[in-house]
C-alpha cells in the first residue's frame, strides 16, 4: 500500500470515527470536539490534512504519541485515546490474542466499539 493510499484510508477512517464520536470529548467553550489518536513513529504529516479535512466539522485530532509498539492498543483498551493507527492487521490479531483487548480494526486506524 503506497504512503497516499495509507495516509487517505487513515484519513477517511479518522473523519468516520470522528464524526461518530461527535460529543465524546467537545469542549463547551469553543464546541470543539478533541478525538484522541495514539500514532508511533515520527512520520505523522497526513494528520494536519485530517484536521484541516474535519475544521468545518469542529473536529480536531490530537496525536498521543508512543515510542514503542505494545503500548497504544493498551491505551486503546482502557480508553485513555479514541483510535490508533500503527499497525498490520497480524499484529494486531496476535495482540487482540495475547491480552484479550476488545478493539477492532476499521479500514488502518483501530478504535474500540462504539462507546456513547
Amino acid at each position: 500500500m503506497t504512503k497516499f493510499t495509507k495516509s487517505a484510508a487513515a484519513a477517511a477512517a479518522a473523519i468516520f470515527v470522528s464524526v461518530t464520536l461527535a460529543g465524546c470529548g467537545g469542549d463547551e467553550k469553543t464546541d470543539i470536539t478533541t478525538v484522541k489518536v495514539g500514532v508511533v513513529g515520527e512520520y505523522n504529516a497526513q494528520w494536519d490534512t485530517v484536521n484541516k479535512l474535519l475544521e468545518k466539522d469542529k473536529i480536531k485530532v490530537e496525536l498521543v504519541k508512543y515510542s514503542d509498539y505494545a503500548t497504544p492498543n493498551r491505551a486503546l483498551s482502557d480508553k485513555e485515546i479514541d483510535l490508533n493507527a500503527f499497525q498490520h492487521k497480524a499484529y494486531l490479531a496476535n495482540d487482540i490474542k495475547r491480552n484479550g483487548y476488545k478493539i477492532v480494526a476499521i479500514g488502518d486506524t483501530l478504535v474500540t466499539p462504539l462507546r456513547v
